[in-house]
């Protein structure tokens, strides 16, 4: 048996070669019950600050790692040290109001 998941072709074998068997198990079958379940692993800003920091070290410019350095300091201070999961456009936003306040100042 053949079906689309998430745009992929996928086929699942009905295990038989018995006629009324496969149609049975074509009458029960449930999409995405046989494939395992992604587990999901969420990474805190700050194991995703040392990761990318060590990535751009070797390929961008000393002043480009320093600002990134900075800016992931100052974006953990304002916000702790939260899943990136829980990142979203206010927190965002409210970080970058405040950094701008205290250029202004």
């Amino acid at each position: 048996m053949t079906y689309d998941l998430n745009g992929k072709r996928t086929t699942v074998s009905t295990k038989t070669a018995n006629e009324k068997q496969a149609y049975k198990f074509m009458a029960n079958f449930q999409r995405g019950s046989d494939e395992p379940k992604a587990r999901i692993d969420f990474i805190s800003l700050s194991k995703f600050c040392d990761e990318y920091l060590e990535y751009i070290k070797t390929s961008k410019s000393k002043n480009y790692f320093l600002t990134v350095r900075n800016s992931f300091k100052r974006l953990l201070d304002f916000s702790g040290d939260i899943n990136l999961n829980r990142i979203d456009i206010p927190l965002l936003d409210k970080f970058l109001i405040s950094t701008f306040a205290r250029t202004k100042s």
